[in-house]
């Protein structure tokens, strides 16, 4: 049995913290229904977060910390913002997101389901599945043209410094490129959480979070004068499905497959569970098509 001598045995302690987790949970209802999850699964990855925060927990080797959930709170964050990120529908229906740009051209989004069906000559069913697109995170370029509320162009980059409004911003090279904290807080920043709420998550100032969005900013800029590139993105580069199934046929094991790779095993592994996620967010998404 584990037992952290600042928290006391794990069983008891998972038992107490349960309504924690549930509560970071919560904030993501939205998300996990777009994404076909249930909040049962995401209180699973949740709860491993917490797990991993109950192993590491040690007040005295922290500045700033006096109790758990301080330390805690954006661990649990952290883990699940990982699965959401990787948990990624691949392919959006075409038919479903022409119709939705037809309800926002006609500027009849705040209509009824029933009144678009009758405007469109479609059915009612239709209409709400287009309309659930909005919320289905599209990969976009940083530097796409967008319109914002006072009706001027602006690029994605523009609004990490902005607003808060620019879901399904997701250039995974670069998040990968970035530091644990700073990718928690790019990525709350994207679910809509404002920098007090990410202050209050990670455990800094509110002001912290500000300068650090504006450095996480520049960092892209610099990504996209290709003049950094880490080697965590040349290992993502470098560590393709495509090369290790080939490997695999040629009857190599997994150690020697990470060593062709130059990688450890356990990295490996890693990019094995992203694969296997990324069917398994395939499959969810053409079932509900």
């Amino acid at each position: 049995m584990q037992y952290n001598e600042h928290l006391g045995d794990v069983e008891t302690f998972v038992e107490k913290n349960q309504k924690l987790v549930w509560k970071c949970v919560q904030q993501y209802k939205m998300v996990a229904r777009t994404k076909c999850i249930e909040l049962e699964e995401l209180f699973q990855i949740g709860m491993i977060g917490m797990l991993k925060a109950y192993e590491k927990y040690d007040p005295s080797k922290f500045e700033n910390v006096n109790n758990f959930t301080t330390y805690g709170v954006p661990m649990i964050h952290g883990e699940i913002l990982r699965f959401l990120r990787d948990f990624y529908p691949v392919r959006v229906p075409r038919g479903k997101m022409e119709l939705l740009r037809k309800i926002r051209c006609a500027g009849m989004m705040n209509l009824s389901a029933q009144e678009i069906a009758e405007h469109f000559d479609v059915s009612e069913k239709e209409v709400e599945q287009a309309l659930e697109m909005r919320y289905v995170e599209q990969v976009q370029s940083m530097d796409a043209e967008i319109i914002d509320y006072e009706n001027k162009e602006i690029t994605l980059h523009d609004k990490i410094s902005v607003s808060a409004d620019y879901t399904g911003v997701f250039v995974y090279d670069f998040l990968k490129s970035l530091s644990e904290r700073e990718q928690t807080i790019i990525e709350m920043r994207t679910w809509d959480a404002t920098q007090v709420e990410i202050a209050q998550a990670v455990g800094i100032g509110q002001v912290q979070v500000s300068r650090m969005l504006t450095r996480i900013k520049n960092k892209y800029l610099a990504y996209c004068n290709g003049e950094t590139v880490s080697p965590a993105i040349e290992l993502q580069r470098k560590v393709t499905r495509e090369r290790y199934e080939i490997m695999a046929a040629e009857g190599r094991s997994n150690k020697e497959i990470a060593q062709e790779f130059g990688c450890h095993i356990k990295t490996l592994k890693h990019h094995q569970r992203k694969w296997k996620q990324a069917e398994q967010a395939v499959d969810l998404y053409e079932a509900t098509v």
